[in-house]
């Protein structure tokens, strides 16, 4: 159509026609899919299984998809982690999301733990996490592909769901957290967006989730 439209734009201001046959028909429109984010179940499973080997690669993996899920940073800002970004004492990590712009994100102490006992497990084993937090086994940096397979194939033994990526961790978490009672504002912040409007995209809540914080909130409830 948008082909189509522009070449009767050119007949007609070239005289070629007098009247462009397109200018009444509107235009298709398109809604953007709606990631349904994973469960609390499913990514309980995820997290309690045994599909993680007890190797530095096994460890790497399940780290992975924990700060995914824990954080909701993006492939990129994940694969872009460095050591030097990750603050234990204070339970925060730097990330630099679109435009190189830094914010702050907490994490929690079972992340922390998490992260302490992966760079003692490195540190054993002899691999150097001089740079990134997230390495190769050749020791060089992540790449997209890599991080999008690794999601898909821990997923894959958990979920159905047909969309099974690092970006659906990123949804996940916005939505647990709104549903249990975390403010719109403080989830954008955490996720690095700029207006509302792009964080309520990320944002899914059950109807009975809404009818309790409704019934929890309403001026009007009975006491």
């Amino acid at each position: 159509m948008s082909s189509l439209r522009s070449f009767y734009h050119f007949l007609f201001i070239t005289s070629t026609i007098s009247e462009s046959h397109l200018s009444k028909i509107r235009s298709l429109k398109f809604y953007s899919k709606v990631q349904i984010p994973y469960s609390s179940k499913e990514i309980s499973n995820l997290f309690e299984s045994d599909l993680f080997e007890n190797s530095f690669e096994g460890r790497r993996d399940k780290l992975i998809l924990e700060v995914l899920y824990h954080t909701g940073i993006r492939r990129a800002e994940l694969i872009g982690l460095k050591v030097t970004d990750i603050d234990l004492e204070k339970r925060e990590i730097r990330v630099f999301g679109k435009r190189r712009k830094e914010r702050i994100i907490p994490i929690t102490q079972n992340l922390v733990d998490e992260i302490q006992s992966y760079l003692k497990y490195a540190s054993k084993e002899g691999v150097r996490l001089n740079t990134y937090l997230f390495i190769l086994e050749s020791g060089k940096k992540l790449y997209p592909e890599f991080v999008y397979r690794l999601t898909n194939y821990y997923l894959s033994h958990v979920t159905e769901k047909s969309r099974k990526s690092p970006h659906g961790f990123r949804h996940s978490i916005a939505t647990h957290l709104l549903n249990n009672g975390a403010e719109i504002n403080a989830i954008k912040e955490m996720l690095g967006h700029s207006s509302l409007a792009a964080t309520q995209l990320y944002t899914h809540n059950d109807i009975n989730q809404l009818k309790k914080v409704f019934n929890q909130a309403h001026p009007r409830e009975s006491k």
